[in-house]
């Protein structure tokens, strides 16, 4: 089993930012708020972030796949 991470929002966002901006060179309109917390659900996952509505499809796509990703690894603490 993975060792789950706790980090502060601020911490996380780095890490989501670096992991998106290599994914989705192309695009500087897309952004995301901090993480903020939620009710765990099955996975464990106790936050989530919110694309802002400039987001591309294809931008949201990425954004969904590296929070899923992070969710595994990391929680808010």
């Amino acid at each position: 089993m993975k060792d789950i991470k706790l980090l502060p929002p601020e911490d996380l966002f780095v890490l989501l930012e670096r992991a998106f901006r290599r994914k989705a060179r192309d695009c500087d309109a897309c952004l995301f708020t901090l993480p903020h917390w939620v009710s765990a659900d099955g996975a464990g996952a106790n936050w989530s972030v919110i694309p802002s509505a400039a987001c591309s499809d294809t931008c949201r796509g990425i954004l969904e796949e590296l929070v899923a990703r992070h969710q595994v690894s990391y929680r808010l603490g």
